[in-house]
Parts: structure tokens; sequence; C-alpha cells
């Protein structure tokens, strides 16, 4: 610029579509969390919840796979519930350090996952619908479930009230 050389110039090119790569991870981890929730459902049916406590630390017993599948997905939801409050933090990464036990409160916000429970499979339901969502969200589909609303490309949610709001383009 100082040359006044204008063949030195090159367009400043902004990035106008989202990281593919990132979008390419994020569709693999989310089906590999899917696949272990349809992993864990296929485990629970042959599984007693009333002597789940003790079997899970049987080795080659079904309890202690399912134990096994347990765990990764709770550890999956309180790293994705953390991701999430980072993202939604002003500054990114003011949380900090988080303790183990600071990680299984935030894994249990989404859900509390206990084989032994009577609930488990709808606990587990509650986590495949939250990461087919996610799936479709990065798809650009609509996600599952009768309170969401597509009218010509245009996603609404059905709230409480039975309000229609406006989420935007799928």
């Amino acid at each position: 610029i100082q040359t006044g050389d204008k063949s030195v110039l090159e367009a400043v090119v902004e990035d106008e579509g989202p990281d593919e790569g990132a979008i390419r991870s994020k569709l693999l981890s989310t089906d590999n969390i899917l696949n272990t929730v349809k992993e864990a459902s296929g485990l629970s049916g042959e599984v007693y919840p009333v002597f789940y406590d003790v079997t899970k630390f049987l080795p080659t017993t079904n309890a202690r796979q399912l134990s096994g599948r347990v765990e990764t997905l709770k550890s999956a939801l309180s790293f994705d519930r953390l991701q999430q409050m980072r993202d939604e933090s002003k500054t990114g990464g003011a949380l900090g350090n988080v303790s183990n036990v600071e990680l299984g409160l935030l894994g249990a916000n989404l859900a509390a996952l206990d084989p032994a429970s009577g609930d488990f499979a709808q606990q587990l339901q509650k986590v495949e619908i939250h990461y087919t969502n996610f799936k479709n969200a990065l798809l650009g589909q609509k996600p599952v479930g009768d309170r969401y609303v597509e009218d010509e490309g245009i996603l609404y949610y059905v709230d409480d009230k039975g309000d229609y709001v406006r989420l935007g383009k799928l």
C-alpha cells in the first residue's frame, strides 16, 4: 500500500459456510453415541434391575457390558453439557477447571441413567432423542417431536400455550 502498487493487494475472502470438518466430526461423534444408546437398549432387556448393582461387577455378564455403555453415555453427556456451558459463556472458557463431581452433576442434568431404575428405557429414549435432534440440526433437518412444525422451509416450535415460535430456516 505504501508503494502504491495495487498488484500486491489481495481480496479478503470471508468464510461464509460452517467448517465442514467440524460438522463431519460432530456427526461421527453423534453417530457413535447413538450406537452406544442402541447397544445399551439391547442389553437392558437382558439385565434384571434388582440384581444390576451386584452383577455389573461380574465379568462376562450383560450387566457389566451395560455398565460400560452407561458410563460412556454419562461421560458424553457431561462433556457435551460442559461444552454447551463454555459456548454460552461470554468469554468462552471462563469455567476454568471442572472437578469430576461437577462433571457428574452436569451429566445428571440431562438424564440420570440408572439401569437399576424402573424407567431406564425412558431415560435412554431421552438421550436418543437429544442426540437425534442434535444430528438433525447439524444436517438442517426438523427435530424429532410433535412440538416442531415445518412450513415452507421455516421451523416453528409450539410452546406450552399453543403459540408458534419461529426458530428460523431449516
